[in-house]
């Protein structure tokens, strides 16, 4: 059997990057066109192609009607909410441009075949997973699988500390709290690292929390100013919004290492410099960083742990070079924060060790990586089932949020008429036990029941809940050959045929157009007479 390379794709709100494991069992980042390790997450749709990076975010400022940047944040919505040459692009398909961008930069620095595991936000829901890899699947990526990003995380801090092997000199557990800041989403993990074994004890977040929330208010504050002086509003223009946008995020990198800045707003002939110091742009924001501490202390209490047990608290992410977050933390927990991992190339360095160990535990490849890694769920699972007391609606949990992974579940239902033929599945996320207060993944109908001359026939429903987070639905009536599996019809979701439709559409190496591209897809995606 010929060697695969495992490959980590870090698929990031703001910047996107990949890391490789080698031979010698070592993470390396993989470069892009430019020689740089981040490629911008950053979509432009020009006339003379599709762009992905650097000259795409710079587009952004002089043609953003054109440009989608942080496609990721849109994943749970059923398209990107712009208009591109009439079409209106699902996220998954603008996440497969990035992910076409970063496979072409791998093949560009290896020969070898290779297979990608993909990081997740660890509080995204099953729907956001599963579109996750089929956006991979569409860039011609062969994904093995998908993985939290503060486990990830992790285990690029357990490479560097020698955690990831069985034999030598064994390493003290340690308890750490690793709090990841993107660019668009937040996210903190309670982990428990030993020698070869790092399992992941409870997980929260918010995946709509990032740093450009912190750059909005930087954005209003400065727009506000301007206004005050110019009785003009410059968030009313659509390019004066998204060149302010761009600068306000400059001087919040600038204010990461200096007490002081300006931004300059040009809007409708008119002109003026607001200077912003640290302590205004912290107390702008404090209100942000406090909310991330209420999902810390959440955490904290899911896994059962007080701030003498923590040992280290990991910070990921770019956002987490704000010297507020540091500071915050510090005085929640009284550890302070450490960035041992680039925080920019940890997530891409542990999702390539996640894959090392997939291959590994699938193919029986030879690795220098030998750890148990086991994530959790971050979102309980449920069926939509009836309260005989009461006749109503009712979430029946089968697997609660910080369950280990992979888990599989039965439980038994029973029919509710006489000679019922068919049973509706409603498949739910969420802790609520009210159906209507939860997210509804998707839903099928087991059909064919045999005729019975009584109520409550049982019905067994199995969750089978893998370690990247995807769900199997199968169903059986017990004591009989009648077993179904059920596939879900997920909602917001591109359907097969369109999938891959894009599939093929992508697939053509040369610099397409979008409006090619779309007319290649449309093609593709008309079904056969």
């Amino acid at each position: 059997m010929s060697f695969v390379i495992p490959v980590g794709i870090d698929l990031g709100t703001t910047n996107s990057a990949a890391a490789i494991v080698t031979a010698a069992g070592q993470t390396e980042m993989v470069p892009n066109e430019f020689g740089e390790v981040l490629t911008p997450s950053v979509v432009f749709f020009a006339p003379q192609g599709v762009i992905v990076g650097n000259e795409a975010l710079k587009a952004a400022e002089y043609a953003p009607e054109t440009v989608i940047e942080s496609p990721k944040r849109f994943m749970g919505l059923p398209d990107c909410e712009r208009t591109i040459h009439g079409y209106r692009p699902a996220p998954e398909v603008v996440q497969a441009l990035i992910l076409r961008q970063l496979r072409r930069d791998i093949e560009a620095v290896m020969e070898d075949a290779f297979e990608v595991v993909i990081t997740v936000p660890a509080f995204f829901d099953e729907v956001r997973r599963q579109r996750t890899v089929t956006a991979g699947e569409m860039a011609g990526l062969k994904v093995l699988d998908v993985v939290n990003e503060p486990t990830a995380a992790a285990l690029a801090f357990g490479e560097q500390l020698g955690y990831l092997r069985s034999g030598g000199e064994r390493q003290e557990p340690l308890s750490l709290l690793v709090y990841d800041l993107g660019g668009g989403t937040f996210d903190v993990t309670a982990i428990r690292m030993a020698a070869a074994d790092i399992r992941t004890l409870a997980t929260g977040g918010d995946v709509h929390l990032g740093g450009r929330d912190w750059d909005r208010r930087l954005v209003d504050y400065v727009s506000q100013k301007f206004e005050a002086r110019r009785r003009m509003d410059p968030r009313e223009d659509m390019e004066t919004t998204a060149r302010l946008a761009h600068q306000v995020n400059e001087a919040k990198h600038t204010l990461a290492v200096r007490r002081h800045t300006k931004v300059s707003v040009d809007y409708a002939r008119e002109h003026l410099e607001v200077s912003i110091s640290r302590e205004t742009f912290e107390d702008l924001t404090e209100s942000l960083a406090d909310r991330t501490l209420v999902t810390v202390r959440e955490v904290m209490d899911a896994a059962d742990l007080e701030w003498a047990a923590v040992s280290k608290i990991l910070l990921v992410g770019g956002a987490t070079r704000m010297p507020s977050i540091a500071k915050s933390l510090e005085r929640e927990s009284g550890v302070a924060p450490e960035s041992i991992v680039n925080p920019d190339e940890a997530v891409a360095r542990g999702a390539a060790i996640r894959a090392a160990a997939r291959l590994a535990e699938r193919d029986g490849q030879p690795s220098l990586i030998q750890c148990r890694i086991v994530d959790v769920n971050s979102h309980s699972l449920g069926i939509e089932g009836i309260d005989r007391s009461t006749d109503s609606k009712v979430n029946t949990i089968l697997i609660p949020r910080n369950t280990p992974l992979p888990a599989i579940v039965t439980k038994r239902f029973v029919t509710k008429e006489t000679n019922q033929k068919s049973i509706a599945i409603r498949v739910l996320e969420g802790e609520h036990s009210r159906p209507e207060d939860c997210l509804l993944l998707g839903k099928a109908v087991l059909r064919g029941l045999p005729d019975s001359a009584r109520r409550s026939r049982p019905v067994d429903v199995t969750y089978e809940y893998d370690a990247g987070g995807r769900l199997r639905v199968r169903a059986e009536l017990p004591r009989s050959d009648h077993r179904i599996e059920v596939q879900l019809q997920r909602d917001q979701t591109l359907r097969a045929r369109d999938v891959e439709a894009w599939k093929k559409a992508l697939s053509e190496e040369s610099r397409l157009t979008f409006e090619q591209l779309l007319e290649q897809f449309i093609r593709e995606s008309i079904p056969d007479e």
